[in-house]
């Protein structure tokens, strides 16, 4: 009787099913198909249900046994399975670890969504808004001609628009007001 690789190889050629239509409709990949039916890897039971919801075989209804694949080592046969578990679990470490760098990057280098943007732009605002009043306090104690410096550096229209904003933004009502009305563009507005 035919082990389920040699089953499942007749099913493809019988049903004129390709290796590559088949990886696509089960969703397994190429190479891991090829270690599972060459005995260089177990298959997953997961992968085996797939198998047989796809192609019907009975012999893939329950868990089927790796294929063995014999290679010399120093004068006695074992697996491939056997011989690189200790491999796989390290390959298999890697390949963890690295798609947890390219999700990193991913993560990192992603275009922001609305709303991760709107979060991390109210986060700014916030972190702005505590050092300047941290930056204020200095301005308790310090000389009056330090005072002055700073009333001739920020424009008082600049100072004022600030301020109607800081009064409206804890009113909907007046906040929703203070945009429609709010024309001004302040002096020294940052480039975008």
């Amino acid at each position: 009787m035919a082990n389920w690789a040699e089953q499942l190889n007749e099913w493809m050629k019988s049903n004129n099913v390709s290796k590559k239509a088949l990886c696509e409709k089960t969703g397994i990949k190429g190479p891991s198909l090829y270690d599972y039916t060459h005995g260089r890897a177990k298959m997953p039971d997961k992968k085996r249900k797939i198998l047989y919801e796809s192609t019907n075989l009975e012999i893939l209804a329950n868990p089927v046994e790796p294929m063995e694949c014999p290679v010399q080592n120093k004068g006695a046969k074992e697996t491939v399975r056997e011989k690189s578990d200790e491999k796989n679990e390290n390959l298999y470490n890697d390949i963890l670890d690295l798609e947890a760098k390219v999700t990193h990057l991913k993560n990192k280098y992603a275009k922001p969504t609305q709303k991760t943007e709107s979060f991390g732009k109210i986060k700014k605002i916030e972190s702005i808004f505590y050092n300047l009043l941290q930056e204020m306090e200095y301005l308790k104690s310090a000389p009056s001609e330090e005072r002055e410096k700073l009333t001739k550096s920020i424009n008082s229209k600049d100072m004022g628009y600030f301020i109607s904003f800081i009064n409206a933004i804890y009113k909907p009502d007046q906040f929703n007001m203070w945009v429609r009305m709010s024309g001004y563009i302040p002096t020294k507005r940052k480039k975008d």
